[in-house]
């Protein structure tokens, strides 16, 4: 199965982390595109972390994410 196929059918799936998965990957592969960046993509877990990075210092604007990514490892995560 190719992965284009496979991304297409995370995009549908009834799993919600594998819908949100699927749509980092798709805005991190734009995103390298419109730069014009090379090289591998992040795995899904790296960008759901970056996510809830991003999401976790929007809403604790203090927040670092050194110590977001030490509460996670921390976590399990």
């Amino acid at each position: 199965m190719s992965d284009e196929k496979k991304e297409g059918e995370d995009l549908e799936s009834n799993n919600p982390l594998l819908r949100k998965i699927a749509k980092l990957r798709l805005a991190s592969a734009k995103n390298m595109e419109e730069a014009g960046a090379e090289g591998p993509l992040k795995s899904g877990v790296d960008l759901l972390r970056d996510d809830i990075i991003a999401d976790t210092i929007a809403r604790h604007p203090r927040a670092k994410r050194e110590d977001i990514l030490k509460g996670m490892i921390d976590m399990g995560f």
